[in-house]
């Protein structure tokens, strides 16, 4: 009976770096990555921050400049009545020549929409307006009521019913030292829309002014103007709010439309006003943008090409680390023609060459112990041929003394004849033995798969077995795998031991064969085919396992008792391994190792 049994394995592997290539260049890019991230974000943060500063700064002085614009505006309108208001106050002119210095400078400075002279008690004395208006009493407007007190005033601004904007100024007049009457202009500020209208900061950048209060005075963006008639507060701003307290501030916000920007402001301080350079982040941060971008990108690149230098500088230290450590593997599966070729001109070749030295040593030595070996062989040959050869040749002794009386005999001629056949075919057997035992055939290895392979000897033996009452069991745990090996001497070696197990059981028993995977952790040893044969047969005395496969002297009725040594021979041929557990009464387990494919191509390939 055949009994298989498949055992799969789920084999959970914790991914950990165990190649020293891979730790040489993990430590190589590491060292210079960590540096030149570092290096990286340093400098583009201060990349950032020095552009946003010269940013800031640039939009800062378009604010300031264009304060100190309007300030001069206001303040050389504001001297211009002033000097008006010298002349009137320089002279005793009458009604008539007032009116017409009023209108002389009225035709000079245009800034001007209209200028009138009060007396102390509000009534227009003189005016720049046409011929025939009517004069106008003003004595309850705010302007002449802090004028008449000696304070300049300077009003809010208004949209005149020209869509302009316009704002008051009022000074006193003086003569002889008192306060006489007010001097009054009506100021046109379109100046202040064109000075406003003419500045860009970028493509989309533009400058706004407000009031005392937040109102909208002034605006660079067209689209916008409209707000100003519509007479928007924009006091709930930030940037607003610290500018027309008399503070200078850049800030980053969204502005009343919803667009994020970056506004720098400056006040107006005689007036109260406030001026806000404002431009879109977006637009204002490009160049930062880009710079931070192109940083990005040569630190990928500097990167690149260091995992590339790590890479080629980690394979070129761990290239003779690991052809020694092949080597190694080759002289642990007992390949001793292998040599390192490494001409790296460092330690490394020293050692490679100490390994190749140990390696011919190793080999010369081996030859030595083989050529020891044969000898010892052919001494233990020689005594097993006098042990086994000695009884068939005195058979055929004794049987040539009695046919010289016996010729005549018919029977005994034929008795003869079949004793002499039979010890010359012994005789025959001894010598093909001694011949497999002492000669190579070549080995011509193959891809087999191993489970295929076993089942196909156990099928040949499994009538064999059921006859003489042996369970015949065949259990397959690594399913599927593959060894490099001659079909013609694996036969051999897995018939001859099967046969060994039958004959030690002649009442009948268990045979099992097992096929398993030698997954051993030692890095240098090979991965392994198992083939275990185990028998509950007679047992071999422990004092003969220890020369079982060299004791040439057999307790068969036929052979030398090589069967063993052979099959071990076959089994070192194919570069396997051969080993052997037995007590008395209860059975013996021969086992079998093979490279698996995989590793035998690998060494190969490598070298």
């Amino acid at each position: 009976m055949t009994i298989i049994s498949h055992h799969s394995q789920k084999i959970s592997k914790t991914h950990r770096i165990s190649k020293l290539s891979t730790k040489l260049i993990l430590v190589l890019v590491l060292s210079s990555l960590i540096p030149l991230l570092i290096y990286g974000i340093i400098s583009i943060k201060i990349s950032r921050s020095a552009y946003f500063q010269s940013i800031a700064e640039r939009n800062r002085w378009v604010a300031m400049s264009t304060a100190y614009q309007i300030e001069s505006y206001i303040k050389h309108n504001l001297a211009i009545l002033q000097g008006l208001a010298n002349n009137i106050d320089r002279v005793y002119l009458n009604k008539w020549q007032k009116e017409i210095i009023i209108k002389n400078f009225f035709i000079n400075f245009n800034e001007f929409r209209e200028i009138s002279l009060l007396d102390h008690q509000g009534l227009e004395v003189a005016t720049s307006r046409l011929e025939g208006e009517k004069l106008r009493n003003r004595s309850q407007e705010e302007f002449f009521q802090k004028a008449i007190r000696g304070s300049v005033y300077l009003s809010k601004i208004f949209i005149s019913n020209t869509l302009l904007p316009s704002m008051i100024i009022a000074i006193p007049v003086r003569s002889v030292g008192t306060i006489d009457g007010v001097l009054v202009g009506e100021l046109d500020l379109s100046d202040m829309w064109e000075l406003i209208d003419k500045i860009r900061i970028g493509t989309h950048g533009i400058v706004f002014v407000v009031s005392q209060s937040g109102l909208l005075i002034a605006h660079g963006d067209d689209e916008r103007k409209p707000d100003i008639f519509k007479h928007k507060n924009l006091a709930q701003l930030e940037i607003v709010k610290s500018t027309i307290q008399g503070k200078t501030a850049t800030l980053t916000y969204t502005n009343d439309v919803g667009i994020k920007v970056l506004g720098s402001g400056y006040p107006v301080k005689p007036l109260g006003w406030g001026v806000v350079a404002e431009q879109p982040t977006d637009e204002a941060f490009v160049l930062a943008s880009r710079m931070s971008l192109t940083l990005s990108v040569l630190t990928i690149l500097f990167l690149a090409i260091m995992i590339t230098l790590g890479t080629i500088g980690g394979r070129q230290v761990t290239r003779p680390i690991y052809e020694l450590i092949e080597l190694t593997r080759a002289i642990a599966s007992g390949n001793l023609s292998r040599s390192a070729n490494v001409s790296s001109g460092d330690e490394f070749e020293k050692l490679a060459n100490s390994f190749n030295l140990m390696t011919l040593r190793l080999a010369e030595l081996q030859e030595e112990i083989r050529l020891s070996e044969r000898s010892s062989i052919f001494a233990r040959l020689a005594a097993g041929l006098v042990h086994d050869l000695k009884h068939p040749i005195k058979n055929i002794e004794n049987s040539s003394h009695l046919i010289l009386r016996l010729y005549h005999d018919p029977e005994y001629r034929q008795f003869f004849q079949k004793t002499v056949q039979k010890e010359f075919s012994n005789i025959n057997r001894f010598l093909e033995d001694l011949h497999d035992l002492t000669h190579s055939a070549p080995v011509v290895p193959i891809d087999l798969n191993a489970e295929a392979f076993l089942m196909e000897m156990i099928n040949l033996y499994r009538d064999e077995t059921s006859q003489k009452g042996i369970e015949l069991q065949f259990i397959c745990k690594a399913c599927g795998v593959r060894i490099l090996a001659d079909k013609f001497l694996l036969e051999r070696i897995i018939k001859n031991l099967i046969t060994n197990a039958i004959e030690a059981m002649p009442k009948g028993g268990l045979l099992q064969i097992t096929l398993s995977r030698d997954d051993d952790q030692a890095e240098l040893r090979p991965k392994m085919a198992k083939i275990t044969i185990e028998d509950t047969g007679v047992g071999i005395p422990k004092e003969r396992l220890e020369t079982l496969f060299t004791d040439y002297i057999t307790t068969k009725k036929r052979g030398l008792g090589l069967g063993l040594a052979i099959t071990r021979k076959n089994v070192l041929e194919l570069g396997g391994t051969i080993t052997v557990e037995s007590e008395l009464g209860k059975g013996t387990i021969f086992t079998l190792a093979f490279p698996l494919v995989s590793e035998t191509k690998e060494q190969k390939g490598i070298s």
